[in-house]
């Protein structure tokens, strides 16, 4: 620059105005460079963008409706999110947890409707044999048609049976028929069992169908983990029609209940049982289309050494008069039960 002396180095920065003019840009007296931001508002006016007392820019977002997208105390951007469905916006739902629930969507049916199908429906329609109750994870399930498997069997009584059978079946071709003998004490018991689960709210669940009146069925789930030994275990009496559960305080077993029991081999039944060993009490109990409390009532638990594992069982106990057959096919084991 010809107004400086050689030995210094001086930049004049020019740049060109709205108008096209060239000028010089300025600095203030520490050399500093300022800028003034400068933008076109919705009119197509050129407006000053402003900071505030500390220097920081601030904006207002606004969509093309000409509103305002809002934040919350945190700074965070809410929005709902919204689809269209047969040229009309439908807002997309999120569960409690803020969790986005997706379906798969077939395309229309012979009927000109939309076939929404879930997970756990479509694991039904290929086979799966869990569909009475989809709540909870499934850990184990089985139906018989690979054999009895690595279920243990008690028998006591005279003519106390286990049978694998084809004639009465609900899925897999077989099932496996229990009867606890002719004696008034006589019982058929099987037990199998899987290594211990981390959640403390597990399920079990048989579908069941019934030739003559037997005196009891009863289904349960033990956990022995870290030295202690939780068990719950209920019951469809039918010398009374009561579904009952066991009071791990009393030792008495106590009634939630009345029930209509079948009366032969034509309908499966399910009896589901689900307890909470966190708590050390019964949830509730399903019989088909009913739903029993147990809430109230204590599991029983206690300290022990033993093997850890998970464990269920199901069993038929006669009593005079009372000597039917028990066809038990599906048997499902649950865990992180809701």
């Amino acid at each position: 620059m010809s107004e400086q002396a050689d030995w210094t180095r001086a930049y004049l920065l020019m740049a060109k105005d709205g108008s096209g003019n060239i000028i010089p840009l300025l600095v203030d007296a520490s050399g500093q460079m300022y800028a003034l931001l400068r933008g076109l508002d919705a009119l197509g006016a050129a407006q000053t963008v402003k900071v505030d007392a500390d220097g920081q820019l601030y904006t207002v977002l606004r969509g093309a409706s000409g509103v305002d997208v809002a934040v919350d105390a945190s700074g965070f951007i809410t929005a709902v999110l919204k689809g269209e469905l047969a040229g009309v916006l439908t807002t997309i739902a999120v569960d409690d947890q803020g969790r986005l629930q997706a379906f798969v969507l077939d395309s229309e049916s012979q009927w000109g409707s939309v076939l929404r199908v879930g997970n756990s429906e479509l694991a039904g329609r290929l086979g799966s044999p869990v569909t009475y109750d989809w709540r909870g994870q499934v850990a184990y399930f089985a139906d018989f048609s690979n054999g009895k498997g690595a279920l243990t069997p008690t028998l006591v009584g005279t003519g106390a049976s286990l049978t694998l059978v084809p004639t009465y079946t609900h899925y897999g071709g077989y099932s496996l028929a229990l009867y606890g003998g002719s004696d008034a004490t006589g019982f058929a018991h099987v037990v199998g069992g899987i290594g211990p689960s981390p959640t403390l709210r597990p399920g079990f669940a048989i579908s069941f169908c019934q030739s003559g009146a037997p005196g009891k069925l009863g289904a349960g789930i033990v956990q022995e983990s870290g030295g202690v030994r939780s068990a719950g275990e209920a019951r469809l009496n039918f010398l009374t029609n009561t579904v009952q559960v066991y009071n791990g305080t009393t030792g008495q077993w106590e009634s939630l209940g009345a029930f209509t029991p079948g009366i032969d081999t034509s309908v499966f039944h399910n009896l589901k049982l689900v307890v909470d060993f966190d708590t050390l009490v019964y949830d509730h109990v399903l019989y088909d289309n009913t739903e029993y409390d147990g809430a109230s009532k204590p599991v029983i638990g206690q300290a022990l050494s033993n093997v850890p594992a998970l464990e269920f069982y199901f069993w038929v106990n006669t009593q005079t008069g009372n000597q039917g057959i028990v066809y038990v096919d599906t048997h499902v084991l649950t865990v992180n039960e809701p």
